[in-house]
């Protein structure tokens, strides 16, 4: 049994519809932040080198690690921008058709969604730094819980000597994220436009042909039917 949505004008749609999107945009930072996890947990891997003559090698493989996550959520954005341009495309159909349907307005593109989305996934790196900041805390398992969820965003301020309090401008990395999401969550909407304009493009000069051809066939047998008259009258004259 389904509750029946909220009227959008109320109070009570708008806050409905805040907390939909809450969740909407939390679903969707789920899978890059694994991925950032993942990564994360190779570029641990990778610090195991310790020789000091392969510290460069540490920084080169921690960077590639870095980017890899990158990646990931470049790829899962650009596909979470088209899928909510398309419930954008949908959701605009119902109302210019003057009906609701079973809309999910959380789901419409909206350019800021993205940027909110590599918020959330930089939100346990702002918690973490702050942690990470605390005397003592870098120790033992903190450090390797605080390398697994944000060792990303934290290992960069390591290489470069950072230690203690310095730790807190790990929370700078989550300019990373914000950024490849947002940007790529427009390029990805951006992209699903321009397809569905060359389809709708690909329509019209199909139905332009299509008028053409009927309009040359209706030509064609007017021709002929105005052929067939005259000479029905020339044979009557005879």
């Amino acid at each position: 049994m389904t509750d029946k949505p909220a009227k959008s004008g109320t109070s009570e749609g708008k806050t409905r519809l805040f907390w939909r999107i809450q969740w909407e945009c939390v679903q969707r930072m789920l899978t890059p932040a694994v991925m950032y996890l993942f990564m994360s947990t190779l570029l641990l891997a990778t610090q195991m080198i310790t020789a000091e003559h392969l510290k460069w090698l540490r920084i080169l493989l921690g960077t590639l690690c870095i980017l890899g996550g990158a990646a990931f959520n470049a790829h899962l954005c650009f596909s979470f921008g088209g899928t909510h341009y398309e419930a954008y495309l949908a959701a605009l159909s119902h109302r210019e058709n003057g009906s609701a349907g079973s809309l999910h307005p959380e789901r419409e593109y909206r350019p800021w969604k993205g940027f909110y989305i590599g918020f959330l996934i930089g939100v346990p790196v702002i918690v973490l730094s702050v942690l990470a900041a605390i005397p003592g805390a870098m120790n033992g398992w903190a450090a390797v819980i605080f390398v697994l969820f944000a060792g990303w965003a934290i290992m960069p301020v390591n290489w470069f000597g950072g230690t203690g309090a310095w730790f807190a401008l790990s929370m700078i990395m989550i300019v990373l994220p914000v950024l490849v999401s947002g940007i790529f969550y427009i390029l990805g909407a951006m992209r699903q436009k321009r397809k569905k304009l060359e389809q709708e493009e690909r329509a019209r000069k199909v139905k332009e042909a299509g008028e053409r051809a009927r309009q040359e066939r209706l030509m064609r047998e007017q021709t002929e039917e105005q052929r067939r008259k005259t000479l029905q009258s020339k044979k009557k004259k005879r």
